[in-house]
């Protein structure tokens, strides 16, 4: 952590000064763990407001994706209720109808305007444009060597093994295999790919839905990572 947060080389400088009793000697120790906490601070800040850039992107797709499904249910309700409607006019007229001819005819119109009325409820909702020019999941898909996207920092800690649960690869590296396992059945291209990790485009419901998940996902392991820097915090400031 000392070596992703840039502080290791005050961290050495505060153990060789440590043996120093002299005034000089305390006000310079004073003047390391103020350079110390400075360094902390930035990086703690970096790390909450990147955090909190991915909670507005998710909660924009959500309330969009939540938008275009009421939309989709109230819909659903009018078409549903149409063509119970329609259901019960047929029946009704077949049998006031005397002519056999005629009950051919009207049930024959009157159940294809039901079933039509009813099928069109199954028609998946409408799309609407998204666009995201600063993809945040976009260099956690590619895995590029530099992001220009996140800060060093961030993008170190993303990819240090030692940050990791098992430290056999980094955290970006675990996201994007369970991304690719479980969100794209191990397919790297194809439609929702672009979709999700490029400029934007015609989004559905279940499409922001799938964006707000993995922004969820990524969020978490950002804010476990603010957790280790945390921890690591709490010990610099018990040095002597």
């Amino acid at each position: 952590m000392a070596n992703a947060t840039g502080t290791l080389s005050f961290l050495h400088k505060l153990v060789h000064n440590q043996s120093d009793t002299s005034l000089e000697g305390k006000v310079e120790r004073l003047h390391i763990k103020n350079e110390l906490q400075n360094r902390l601070l930035l990086v703690t800040t970096e790390l909450n407001s990147f955090s909190a850039e991915l909670d507005c992107e998710g909660e924009r797709a959500d309330q969009l994706a939540s938008y275009l499904d009421e939309r989709a249910n109230n819909r659903n309700d009018v078409l549903t209720v149409a063509s119970i409607a329609v259901g019960a006019i047929t029946t009704i007229a077949t049998v006031i109808i005397s002519s056999d001819a005629t009950q051919n005819a009207v049930g024959l119109v009157g159940g294809l305007l039901s079933g039509g009325l009813g099928g069109s409820s199954l028609i998946k909702g409408r799309k609407v444009p998204f666009n995201h020019p600063r993809n945040v999941l976009k260099d956690i898909w590619e895995v590029p060597q530099q992001s220009t996207i996140y800060t060093p920092f961030i993008w170190y800690m993303l990819n240090e093994k030692s940050f990791s649960n098992e430290h056999k690869q980094g955290i970006i590296r675990s996201i994007r295999d369970r991304w690719l396992t479980l969100q794209f059945d191990g397919e790297t291209e194809g439609r929702k790919q672009n979709l999700l990790f490029g400029k934007g485009g015609k989004y559905k419901a279940d499409d922001l839905h799938d964006r707000a998940d993995l922004l969820n996902q990524l969020q978490s392991s950002i804010r476990s990572l603010n957790q280790d820097l945390q921890s690591f915090v709490l010990s610099v400031n018990r040095l002597p």
